[in-house]
């Protein structure tokens, strides 16, 4: 569509100003093509924002989170587990269970200030200690860690999945 309009609305019916090659590595043209020049152009954030800087980074990076949870929709709660959810001021918990066999929480905080949250209160199914396996970008939780369900605070924009 917009190939069919002029330069002055181009960007209204194009989607080619929100896509970029994408980012392989750090080298010419972010490792998408070898070519003089893309047919779109390059983000100029390519040198940081990578497949390979995100592969090597050191702690957490948003591509090794999102393979961690494409690894966690396999467990057989998360393809046949009933689920739970509820909306606590700005704390969002979901849990994904198979009575008696397994159990997976997820707690994320849409606020802007800490939360303080007692899940056992909340759910008393949900047991008093739970293993962490996946944190967001900005916690400082750790993974494989034990988590006192009885006392978790949240950090803004912080999110967890344990279980």
């Amino acid at each position: 569509m917009g190939c069919n309009t002029n330069s002055t609305v181009y960007d209204d019916y194009s989607r080619d100003p929100a896509r970029t090659p994408f980012h392989w590595d750090s080298t010419f043209n972010a490792g998408f093509s070898t070519a003089p020049k893309t047919w779109l152009p390059v983000a100029s954030t390519y040198t940081a924002l990578n497949v390979e800087a995100e592969s090597n980074a050191n702690g957490n990076s948003h591509l090794k989170i999102y393979k961690e949870l494409i690894k966690l929709r396999s467990r057989k709660v998360m393809k046949n587990g009933d689920y739970r959810y509820r909306a606590n001021n700005n704390v969002f918990i979901l849990k994904r269970f198979i009575s008696g066999v397994e159990i997976v929480v997820l707690l994320g905080n849409m606020g802007d200030h800490n939360e303080y949250i007692n899940l056992t209160e909340v759910d008393p199914s949900i047991p008093a200690n739970l293993e962490i396996l996946i944190v967001s970008m900005n916690s400082e939780k750790v993974v494989g860690t034990t988590l006192n369900t009885k006392s978790v605070q949240l950090k803004p924009s912080e999110a967890i999945v344990f279980g």
